[in-house]
This record gives structure tokens, sequence and C-alpha cells, in this order.
């Protein structure tokens, strides 16, 4: 045994240590992941939301350039040909 210490037993404590240090990291690790998953779900939902707002623009654009056009015949009088 070294002089003032507990030998082995210092060893023995200092790899628990370094094992304890290991599974923190590793669970720190998990948290980042499953935490940085989370925020691609919500990514991906909040752009699937954007998707259906801009069809329903786009439908909407065309349903009024529609209108304008019907319009438009109807002052020029070919809607009789």
């Amino acid at each position: 045994m070294e002089p003032g210490g507990r030998g082995k037993l210092d060893e023995l404590d200092h790899y628990k240590c370094d094992d304890r240090k290991t599974i923190y990291s590793a669970q720190k690790t998990m948290l980042d992941y499953a935490t940085l998953t989370e925020q691609v779900k919500a990514l991906k939902n909040h752009l699937s939301e954007h998707d259906i707002q801009l069809n329903q623009i786009y439908d909407t654009l065309e349903s009024l350039l529609d209108q304008k056009a019907e319009q438009q015949t109807w002052k020029t009088g070919k809607n009789w040909l």
C-alpha cells in the first residue's frame, strides 16, 4: 500500500469515476439525440403546414385569376362566340 493512500482502492475509485463520466456522456448524447429528433419532427410538421397554406393560397389566386378572365370575357363580348 502507498504511504497515505489506499492503493488499489484509489485506483478502483478512479475507474469508477471514469465509468460515471462515460455513462453521463452517453446519457447526455442520447438526450441530445432525442431533442434533435423532436426538433426535426417539429420542423417537418411546420413545413407541412406551410405546404398546405401555400396550396390554399395558390388555389385562391388561381380562382381569382379565372374570375378576372371571365369578367374580361364578358366585357369584351367574346362570350358570344
